[in-house]
């Protein structure tokens, strides 16, 4: 599946500094022709359908940043005293060479023993690192409001919208992004197109992050024409009268593997592909340990670098 390259006709956006970069403000109207997304089935780790519908992810690119524009229906709640009764979303990407999808890398010594000790990964878990980003839990935060990316504070954490960088070895080991090198590459913003406690709508979610950041030991970097395991995570405040569970959350690729991530760069001619993994009647049901319910675990031709170029969001088959 490909994502076209955006131009003159093609306006996706109004920003005033340069037509056609996203304007992250909750409003997704200038992503409507906007070509390449998936509307995928999301499931939980315990095999349940999302029942509100299937969501819509896109996906583009310039020389600088990834933008996704994710929108997801469901009813509408939001309580600013209370993370699990607002909605939630995360992406994931691995970074070690055994790196699972299910349990956010799957590390046995850190499953084991009970996570991460004074929150720094184990060394013998560094090939099940993971990049955790766009961890979003909304209560601080406002609709219809940019956050801003803070890439030089030497952690993750976002003090004012929550909006984390992250990375980790397991489900109970997953640190804000840490070391001199570390910050918070990314921004957002959110939106309920019908904001009434229990009426049904669209979430709407406009996330950016730059393509590389100075730290590869905890972020994933980006380049056009490559592929990238990638997925999208999604918390329904509604899961239980009490808000969300921290494994309850939805996940891309059937809740079993990754889905996959493409930067087109125009070169090659993209396959026809199913969308989303088909069940194996032969795989068993995934089984993934609970996280900590204190909080949520965890988606052209080449111009002018000035020039928006869509990204492919090529989701293969990636059932293992």
């Amino acid at each position: 599946m490909t994502c076209q390259r955006i131009d003159d006709t093609i306006a996706i956006s109004r920003a005033p500094e340069d037509p056609t970069t996203p304007v992250l403000d909750g409003d997704t109207s200038e992503w409507s022709d906007v070509t390449g997304g998936i509307s995928p089935e999301i499931k939980s780790i315990f095999g349940r359908s999302y029942a509100d519908g299937n969501p819509t992810y896109k996906c583009l690119y310039d020389s600088q940043k990834v933008y996704f524009a994710l929108e997801i229906p469901g009813k509408y709640r939001f309580d600013a005293t209370d993370n699990k009764r607002c909605a939630a979303i995360g992406t994931m990407m691995p970074l070690g060479s055994k790196a699972a999808f299910l349990n956010m890398g799957g590390c046995p010594e850190s499953m084991e023993n009970g996570g991460c000790p004074d929150g720094i990964m184990p060394e013998t878990c560094a090939d099940y690192t993971v990049d955790l980003g766009a961890h979003w839990e909304l209560k601080t935060t406002a609709m219809n409001t940019e956050y801003a990316m803070n890439a030089t504070t030497g952690t993750g954490n976002d003090l004012v919208a929550n909006l984390d960088d992250e990375v980790a070895v397991s489900s109970y080991c997953r640190p804000d992004d840490y070391g001199s090198l570390a910050g918070n590459e990314w921004a957002g913003a959110w939106s309920h197109t019908n904001p009434v406690e229990g009426e049904m709508g669209t979430y709407k979610f406009e996330i950016a992050r730059t393509l590389t950041t100075p730290s590869t030991a905890t972020d994933a970097q980006m380049a056009p024409g490559q592929t990238y395991d990638f997925g999208i995570a999604y918390w329904d405040p509604f899961e239980t009268e009490a808000g969300w569970t921290a494994p309850g959350h939805y996940l891309t690729g059937c809740s079993a593997d990754w889905i996959k991530l493409r930067l087109s760069d125009g070169t090659e001619e993209e396959p026809v592909v199913d969308l989303e993994p088909q069940a194996n009647a032969n795989d068993e049901e995934p089984q993934e340990t609970a996280p900590d319910s204190s909080t949520s675990g965890v988606v052209g031709t080449t111009t002018n670098l000035d020039v928006m170029i869509a990204a492919s969001l090529v989701l293969l088959a990636a059932m293992a």
